[in-house]
């Protein structure tokens, strides 16, 4: 950790970077979008291939994993326990059994994420997984 006189005769932290690289990122089927909207705000969207669980934790491992491909562990982590992340799991995860989908079939979901920040680290102001659809090959 860094410490700067901001001229004020106060010591403070340094200022928090982004918490994501900027623009578009893809691997493994995955796609990551970010920006910065430059009022102290930013957002993310992700679109995420993942296999299908029929026990729910083995489905958010998946999410986790895949997260983890396009972002930091600890980020990822930190993510899959947005309330409303898990709700919106929740969701797909029971859509996807009512649509009689296998284990291990592939899926993808979808979502965004908003950060927001004033004075200090950025934080999660609003985020949603809130599409889920099957990945069928033709």
């Amino acid at each position: 950790m860094y410490l700067f006189e901001t001229g004020f005769g106060q010591i403070s932290k340094a200022p928090a970077k982004w918490p994501f690289k900027k623009g578009v990122v893809m691997k493994d089927g995955h796609r990551r979008i970010c920006g910065d909207f430059g009022d102290g705000t930013g957002f993310c969207q992700i679109m995420l291939k993942v296999k299908f669980r029929r026990s729910f934790e083995d489905f958010l491992r998946e999410v986790e994993n895949a997260i983890g491909r396009l972002v930091e562990r600890s980020t990822a982590r930190m993510l899959i326990k947005q309330k409303h992340i898990l709700n919106d799991l929740k969701v797909c995860h029971h859509k996807m059994l009512n649509e009689e989908v296998l284990d291990s079939d592939l899926i993808i979901v979808k979502g965004g994420i908003n950060y927001s920040r004033s004075k200090g680290p950025w934080l999660v102001v609003n985020s949603s997984m809130n599409e889920c659809w099957r990945l069928i090959d033709l």
